[in-house]
């Protein structure tokens, strides 16, 4: 396993590399294509960070092709570069890529032969881009896949279904709406322990959550209500937060958070008169900003009782 403080080391080691590389692409004024086959092939990492607009480059529509480094093992593209689609050339060659950030860019679109190339890909991180829809043809060992503040309003069908080894799905501050889910969008995802909704157009709670999940973020939605039972079906369940909803008492079932291993429970900003029933186990209640009148100790639950068995 790769440790970052291992990529960062190596990443101030080779920066005098970096920056004759970065120098090379501003130089490059007649080409928006990007070929890094003569590097080295001792190369482990190619970390470009541009912070300084390249003026004498035409690099808009950037294409990146890591040709000969079957090597590497980390790129790092981001803070405020220009690429706007990931070409099915991308990354060529570099079938031993783990972990790729693409934050901060532009991209609109992945080619569908981009990803499923990158067979030991584990991290993906594409956050703050221009993406509509969650990239098809995922690399099957994902373990964090990183998707947010993006325009996403549509989940390919079965995108998700080789995905066994992903733990962190992170989708939030994207427009998801109801009619995006079903009880199939998560099919696949049997270890996945975070799963993150939050600041999406939500009016219903999502079908189909795995029930390995640990956290579930849906705040900065617009939930009314949780049907009976709703989590039930999850016992490894310790964090919640639907703070920032329109959860009322009459959209909460008696029990609802009356669960054994929850301990984190975010309610605040939401539409409650009442303390809900809680287990006595939760060590973090946040009601802040609802319009409770009055608190009783008749709503926190015996030990043992929760999870509705």
């Amino acid at each position: 396993m790769y440790s970052l403080s291992r990529f960062l080391s190596l990443a101030k080691t080779l920066l005098p590399i970096f920056s004759l590389v970065i120098w090379l692409l501003c130089s490059a004024s007649h080409s928006s294509s990007v070929a890094l086959s003569k590097a080295p092939s001792w190369m482990a990492v190619i970390w470009l960070f541009w912070r300084e607009r390249c003026t004498q480059a035409n690099i808009w529509t950037m294409r990146v092709a890591f040709g000969l480094l079957l090597p590497l093992v980390l790129v790092l593209i981001s803070e405020n570069n220009f690429i706007d689609d990931l070409p099915e050339e991308s990354f060529r060659n570099a079938t031993g890529l783990k972990w790729v950030n693409l934050d901060n860019n532009r991209i609109r679109k992945v080619d569908r032969r981009v990803l499923e190339k990158l067979e030991n890909l584990i991290f993906l991180y594409m956050e703050k881009n221009q993406l509509k829809e969650v990239p098809a043809f995922l690399p099957p060992n994902l373990e964090q896949l990183r998707l947010s503040r993006n325009q996403i309003s549509k989940i390919p069908a079965g995108v998700f279904n080789k995905l066994e080894n992903l733990v962190l799905l992170d989708l939030h501050h994207n427009k998801l709406s109801d009619g995006v889910f079903n009880k199939n969008t998560f099919k696949g995802l049997k270890n996945l322990m975070q799963l993150n909704l939050a600041h999406n157009i939500l009016r219903k709670m999502p079908p189909g959550v795995p029930n390995a999940i640990h956290q579930l973020f849906l705040d900065r939605n617009n939930i009314e209500d949780i049907p009976s039972d709703y989590f039930k079906e999850f016992p490894n369940l310790a964090f919640i937060r639907l703070n920032y909803n329109q959860i009322s008492d009459k959209g909460l079932p008696k029990n609802s958070f009356n669960l054994t291993n929850l301990l984190v429970l975010h309610l605040a900003h939401n539409k409650l008169t009442n303390v809900p029933f809680i287990s006595s186990k939760l060590e973090h209640l946040y009601l802040n900003n609802n319009s409770i009148e009055s608190e009783s100790r008749r709503h926190v639950g015996r030990p043992g009782r929760g999870s509705g068995r």
